[in-house]
């Protein structure tokens, strides 16, 4: 969507959390509904999409500062996810939205089709981090013999846990 477009619908609705949710536990109808301050977004097909990119939330955080509409106290909360977040796109993000508590950088790999990681950036963030497992998830960092590798050392993603599938 035009980042112009999403802009003014967050302005017009007074929205406070950009987000997003599993697709097949909402109908398309439910997408916009102020009353409750949440903004899900919709694709051209009208199927949900999940958090905004952070370059998405990047784009539509220019198009509201290019509207005039920063600082936008409402937000409160938004939820990116699906690229990595920068320094740089947290404080673009924290700069237009003074009362929001993050970003809050989301991560669920396909597999798991649901939110398995999440951090709530600081307001003095320098360093960008994929953050903690949630409840009923254990997140292991390994090397490729799937032995665990010392904390700052690159390796590959292991979860388990009661939230997630046996395979």
């Amino acid at each position: 969507m035009q980042p112009a477009y999403i802009a003014k619908l967050i302005v017009q609705h007074n929205v406070t959390c950009m987000g997003g949710i599993v697709p097949s536990l909402v109908s398309p109808q439910l997408v916009l509904h102020h009353h409750q301050y949440y903004f899900l977004l919709l694709s051209q097909t009208n199927k949900i999409k999940s958090f905004p990119k952070s370059l998405q939330a990047r784009d539509y955080t220019i198009a509201l500062q290019q509207q005039d509409h920063t600082p936008y106290k409402a937000m409160k909360s938004w939820g990116i996810g699906g690229d990595a977040a920068t320094v740089d796109i947290v404080e673009l993000m924290q700069e237009a939205f003074p009362n929001m508590d993050g970003p809050i950088n989301v991560y669920g790999p396909t597999e798991v089709s649901c939110i398995t990681i999440c951090h709530v950036f600081s307001r003095d963030c320098k360093t960008i981090v994929i953050g903690c497992p949630d409840p009923n998830v254990h997140a292991y960092i390994c090397d490729s013999s799937l032995r665990p590798v010392p904390v700052g050392v690159p390796g590959e993603l292991l979860l388990s846990g009661p939230r997630l599938a046996l395979g």
